[in-house]
């Protein structure tokens, strides 16, 4: 969250939220007021209009009635009901065809019995003429079915599906040549292997109830089962090839059935109203004795027209306002309240300026551009709500947003174009709803995704709302449509506008705010560079070396790389207690006081930077940076120093506080700042010894349990490890040898 926002927060405490939803829904109703106001009339027979009065109440319309009891018998899908005789029939099939194909192989045959069979079978044989007559027909001996040639077999074989139950004819039909060979030559053995596997195949798949659009889909699930088992290739092929004729739906429509769902569903449809918007009285016209009827039927003789209108916003506000409360506070646990403010804040943002929009849009309306309301994108706010709320927030946002927005354009003369822009606000934002799981809204990404989220409006809202504006507005539908597209354009233009500030406000890591806390003119790097220089150079050179390994990891570079310029403010209270301020020939002030003294001093420089952060105002980031990235690790030099002088000493007392990394890139910022400064330490900054030392601080760091909550990976660490030894090596000059 942004510093100042997160100030407010923290000082206003469990009341931010109350607070702010007391005043957002004070905003909302003095935004909205004009528009619910009561009116009171005075209308006169045969005098001019002075109003168009819509309908508040519906009346019964019977063709309507009757057009909403078609579409209920139409919305009832087809009956389909489960058929195990088609289970049994395929199974029958299975078992006819085999024993058909066993008849046949078991059986001999003479030249003469497949002479016979040319006579009698000649036109219904589908048969090659020249094989045919290559046929030796005067041999008389008694041949078995593999003896036969592949010509003899055929004919066979089309004689005795001729003369088979239609069943079997079916089958045999839809079989291929290569799969009937296979028949004709495998054993006995295969033969009932493959009957076997195709009566459980068979048998388990249509116990299912399989629709006609599922019945490929499990027979894909077969062939893959197949393709993938240890039959024979053979076998395999042969077992789809069957499959494929076999697996059929088993769930078959019902007309009775059918029929009665849909006279069902019409009787259930309720009388159909005309409903609020119809025109009463029109403004300019004269009121004649229907139009007075009609006032009177609806009480506008002696009532105002709105006398409930101003009630239902009150309660929507109110009810609106006690929604966000509990969810805000109830839903949230109070560990994570600073996560809720920032959802809220973000919630509170969106919605007022989405109905402030609104409300500029209508009076643009009433100051001549006829569907003004339009050109308002609010399919834009849940992609901008996405990366800092969550869908159940995006949800609350639509709601309230249309239904408030609906108040507002309400006062329109054109009943059906406040219909018609209602439409298009509660579908356009529920397409960019349903399109959120499929954005990653990455900082990086974030306009860019914004502009698929457009596309798909204008691929697939505005084809809808063409079919919708043709018999609402038909002769008005192509300026609507032209109106449509600006709103495509005017989402661009706002987004592109909008979102450096949308991030500044709610994200204590924006490209923005980091941009301005990396010049280096700022007030606290001015500081660091006047009281201790050599912290200064060495915040810079950590940044590199940092920013460089967070980038080879896709982590948040450019935060880190400004957070390790202000990492080190804490050592200007006492710069010269840091090795690298001390200039030649100055003592160290560490030799006039004790170890445990020299430790608490450098210690205490993260709590001090910490305080310098937090009176600058600097975002949540750069101070947690500032507060972790010495962890909780231990001041080895003076904590030795104190054992040797056999001081009563605890541990704990020469550890920083901590705590430990909570990110990866506050984890590469630790390794960074120990190698920076213990490479200053080498006689030679040779490949090998970088490598040794860049290994020996990872080490110790991840035996110390710094690492332990970071989330940095065994891989990372060791894209990190590379890149920090050639930032070393740069910084030294030193030529790496880059592996063969």
């Amino acid at each position: 969250m942004n510093r100042q926002l997160q100030l407010i927060h923290q000082k206003m405490g469990k009341y931010f939220i109350p607070f702010v939803a007391i005043i957002l829904s004070i905003y909302i109703f003095l935004l909205c007021y004009q528009h619910i106001r009561p009116k009171t009339y005075d209308f006169q027979l045969n005098q001019v209009a002075e109003d168009t009065i819509l309908a508040p109440v519906t009346i019964e319309d019977l063709e309507q009635t009757r057009i909403n009891r078609e579409r209920a018998r139409d919305s009832v899908a087809d009956i389909y009901l489960y058929q195990e005789d088609i289970r049994i029939q395929q199974l029958n099939k299975i078992e006819q065809y085999f024993g058909l194909i066993r008849n046949m192989r078991n059986d001999t045959y003479s030249r003469e019995d497949i002479e016979k069979i040319l006579a009698e079978y000649s036109e219904q044989l589908q048969l090659d003429q020249e094989e045919v007559e290559g046929i030796d027909l005067k041999d008389k001996k008694e041949l078995t079915f593999s003896q036969l040639s592949s010509v003899e077999q055929d004919i066979i074989y089309q004689s005795m599906v001729l003369n088979a139950d239609p069943i079997v004819q079916e089958l045999a039909a839809d079989l291929n040549q290569r799969s009937l060979q296979q028949l004709f030559s495998i054993t006995k053995d295969e033969l009932s292997e493959l009957q076997s596997n195709l009566v459980d195949f068979v048998a388990i798949t249509l116990e299912q109830e399989l629709m006609p659009s599922q019945a490929r889909t499990e027979f894909e699930k077969l062939r893959t089962r197949i393709n993938t088992s240890q039959m024979s290739s053979f076998a395999k092929q042969t077992t789809i090839d069957f499959l494929e004729h076999l697996i059929k739906p088993t769930m078959v429509y019902s007309e009775s059935e059918t029929k009665r769902l849909k006279d069902e569903a019409a009787q259930q449809v309720q009388e159909s109203y005309i409903l609020q918007g119809q025109v009463i009285v029109q403004e300019g016209h004269i009121i004649n004795q229907n139009n007075m009827r009609q006032l009177d039927l609806f009480g506008y003789l002696d009532a105002s027209a709105n006398q409930y209108l101003s009630q239902i916003f009150v309660i929507l506000i109110v009810v609106h306002a006690f929604v966000i409360y509990y969810y805000f506070t109830k839903i949230y646990p109070e560990n994570r309240l600073g996560e809720a403010s920032l959802a809220f804040s973000a919630y509170t943002i969106a919605l007022a300026s989405a109905l402030t929009l609104i409300k500029i849009s209508q009076f643009i309306q009433v100051s001549g551009l006829n569907f003004a309301p339009i050109l308002v994108p609010l399919f834009i706010l849940p992609s901008l709500l996405k990366d800092k709320t969550n869908l159940q927030v995006s949800i609350l946002v639509i709601i309230f947003v249309n239904l408030m927005g609906i108040f507002i354009i309400s006062d329109n003369d054109n009943q059906t174009l406040v219909t018609f822009i209602g439409l298009y606000y509660l579908f356009s934002s529920l397409l960019s709803f349903l399109l959120m799981p499929y954005i990653d809204l990455g900082r990086e990404a974030q306009r860019v995704n914004l502009i698929m989220v457009l596309m798909w409006q204008f691929l697939i809202a505005i084809p809808i709302m063409t079919v919708l504006s043709i018999p609402l507005i038909s002769d008005q539908g192509a300026t609507i449509l032209v109106m449509i597209l600006m709103s495509d354009v005017v989402g661009i233009i706002i987004s592109t506008l909008f979102l450096p500030y949308w991030e500044q406000i709610l994200s204590s890591q924006a490209p923005m705010t980091l941009n301005q806390l990396a010049n280096l003119n700022h007030p606290l790097l001015k500081l660091l560079i006047e009281k201790a220089p050599g912290s200064y150079h060495h915040s810079i050179m950590v940044a590199n070396l940092s920013a460089n390994a967070v980038e080879a990891i896709g982590g948040d570079s450019l935060m880190i790389r400004v957070a390790a310029y202000y990492h080190d403010v804490g050592k200007t209270v006492h710069p010269l207690f840091f090795v690298e301020n001390v200039s030649g020939g100055i003592e160290s002030p560490h030799r006039m006081v004790g170890p445990d003294e020299s430790a608490a001093i450098i210690i205490d420089h993260v709590a001090q930077g910490v305080a310098l952060l937090e009176e600058y105002k600097m975002p949540q980031s750069i101070i947690d940076v500032c507060e972790q990235h010495h962890g909780t690790t231990l001041t080895q030099y003076f904590y030795y120093q104190a054992k040797e002088k056999k001081m009563n000493i605890s541990e704990s007392d020469f550890r920083y506080p901590g705590p430990i990394p909570q990110s990866k890139e506050i984890a590469i910022l630790m390794i960074a700042d120990s190698l920076e400064a213990a490479s200053r330490t080498m006689k030679e900054h040779t490949q090998a010894g970088i490598e040794e030392l860049v290994d020996s601080i990872i080490q110790g760091k991840i035996d110390d349990g710094q690492f332990a909550d970071c989330g940095l990976t065994v891989d990372e660490l060791r894209i990190v490890r590379r890149s920090l030894i050639l930032g070393v090596a740069s910084m030294y000059h030193t030529r790496v040898e880059y592996p063969k």
